[in-house]
């Protein structure tokens, strides 16, 4: 009888944790000491400013196409609802894209980078949980 439930009582276990939100990690940095080494980690910001400004660009082009996407879905909606002689009752809002567009990888490789930089530098990076 044992036996026979260690299998379930494994999954029951395991599900939470598949479930589970995946927290987020924040992380704080301590200068190198010496004016070089700060004057290194300040090129390290600039480098992470122009890195978080092609993710911005990559986000933005991940919204128009997941709006191009639902706009299409919708027309195409409106197309066979005409078509069978029926009205139009949904809206493009009622046409969500199966993909997200909120985080990308690009926004962890600048991370990383910018992580990497900086201990680069001789500075230091903790990471905790946000």
């Amino acid at each position: 009888m044992m036996r026979d439930l260690c299998p379930v009582l494994v999954v029951l276990a395991l599900l939470p944790a598949g479930c589970a939100p995946v927290p987020e990690t924040a992380y704080d940095r301590a200068p190198p000491p010496g004016a070089e080494g700060r004057a290194c980690t300040a090129a390290c910001g600039t480098e992470a400013a122009a890195c978080a400004d092609t993710c911005r660009e990559e986000r933005f082009r991940c919204e128009l196409a997941r709006d191009r996407w639902a706009q299409e879905r919708y027309r195409e909606h409106v197309d066979r609802q005409r078509a069978l002689g029926q009205e139009v009752q949904r809206s493009p809002y009622d046409f969500e894209a199966p993909f997200r567009c909120d985080r990308t990888p690009c926004q962890d490789a600048c991370t990383a980078t910018l992580n990497a930089c900086w201990t680069g530098c001789g500075g230091t990076v903790t990471e905790r949980p946000r």
